[in-house]
């Protein structure tokens, strides 16, 4: 969940009047709402459950763990120091390092048609890492060639995870609607993510333009 900062108050004035108007309520009627509210939150237990249900059930399509570490080291091998300019800005974006980190990396499918995809550490837990928290929204691929460059936004927001319900400021950078990457402010510098996507699309990809 994305939530813009505009330097307001989050609370508007019929939301002041709504907290007042519990406040006075009947005691009854406000544990009874309360209780009702609790039944229907989303219980973070099962929401986890169905989470690693997920992960467990992509083991068919991306190999035992054993065979995705080994794919991990591989790539990250071959990969690694390699002197592309896209892989380095789709890294940045990502994980605030120009070759990604121990969390994962992003690697060329097809350089002609500016497609790549992103490869996580599979031995990293997501609990324990800040930036995997914020990647687990960001698209598996891309093709930047199928991307309107005028159309891309770098805005600062803060965006929640589903593994702490905690929230983190990061810069998002929304690809045309074909994926959204969130850096985190403390690992990234807005003009040089700007700087890196206009280098993309002047030098290395063509991208797609609308006609308006």
């Amino acid at each position: 969940m994305l939530h813009k900062l505009h330097g307001k108050n989050l609370f508007s004035t019929a939301a002041n009047a709504w907290v007042i108007s519990v406040a006075v309520s009947v005691i009854g009627c406000f544990q009874l709402s309360y209780v009702n509210a609790a039944e229907e939150a989303t219980n973070p237990l099962q929401e986890l459950t169905q989470i690693f249900g997920a992960l467990q059930g992509s083991e068919a399509k991306d190999g035992t763990p054993e065979e995705q570490a080994l794919r991990y080291n591989q790539l990250k091998k071959e990969f690694e120091g390699d002197d592309d300019i896209v892989r380095k800005v789709l890294n940045y974006s990502t994980f605030g390092e120009d070759e990604g980190t121990e969390v994962g990396f992003w690697y060329p499918v097809e350089r002609a048609e500016c497609s790549y995809e992103v490869i996580k550490n599979p031995s990293l837990s997501p609990f324990f890492s800040p930036i995997l928290q914020t990647v687990r929204g960001h698209p598996d691929s891309v093709i930047l060639n199928t991307v309107d460059p005028r159309n891309i936004k770098i805005e600062t927001v803060m965006a929640s995870n589903i593994y702490n319900y905690d929230y983190h400021e990061v810069y998002a950078v929304d690809l045309d609607k074909k994926g959204t990457f969130q850096c985190l402010v403390s690992r990234c510098d807005r003009d040089r993510l700007i700087r890196g996507w206009s280098m993309v699309f002047s030098k290395f990809c063509s991208g797609f333009q609308k006609d308006f």
